[in-house]
């Protein structure tokens, strides 16, 4: 008999949230980069991206929505632009109903997807919490950077999901 995703959200929702956490608070983060400032605002994304299958979709929501506020607020952006964006992303991709864990390039490609649509709602958003148009070349690098660290935050969820495994904790 198979579990319901109901029975199996025990411990997963949490785990997204303190994933969620360390990257909000990455994301405040600028690195230089051949001369530029470039931000990690996009970081969070990888979160939700990734987020824990069979979590708790009330909980889940509420969470995103608070540390979209938070890095909004960190950030000295329009507040709820973030969360909106979370949430829409954690809409259309439901990472929540995945049956099977990520492999790689399943979650690359969701990832590709998930950034995308992110740069798109981050442009028209911001053009509209501000009433100027972004700079598109700001969020350019912003998202590529946010795309050459998804590998590492990958392998760093891959080595955390095999020990909770060991522990015998699953559904990350």
């Amino acid at each position: 008999m198979a579990l319901s995703p109901i029975v199996s959200s025990k411990g997963t929702t949490w785990r997204g949230g303190l994933t969620m956490c360390l990257l909000t608070l990455f994301a405040t983060l600028h690195i230089n980069l051949f001369g530029q400032s470039v931000a990690l605002t996009f970081l969070p994304v990888i979160g939700v991206c990734l987020w824990p299958r069979f979590s708790n979709p009330p909980a889940s929501i509420v969470l995103l929505f608070i540390f979209g506020l938070l890095l909004d607020f960190l950030t000295f952006e329009p507040l709820g632009i973030r969360s909106l964006i979370y949430l829409i992303i954690f809409t259309v991709f439901r990472p929540d109903l995945r049956l099977k864990s990520f492999r790689f390039n399943m979650a690359l490609a969701y990832w590709i997807g998930a950034i995308l649509l992110s740069l798109i709602l981050s442009y028209f958003l911001g053009w509209l919490g501000r009433s100027v148009k972004p700079e598109w070349t700001a969020l350019l690098y912003q998202g590529l950077l946010a795309m050459a660290l998804f590998p590492l935050i990958y392998g760093i969820r891959h080595i955390f999901k095999t020990l909770m495994k060991d522990v015998g904790l699953r559904g990350f």
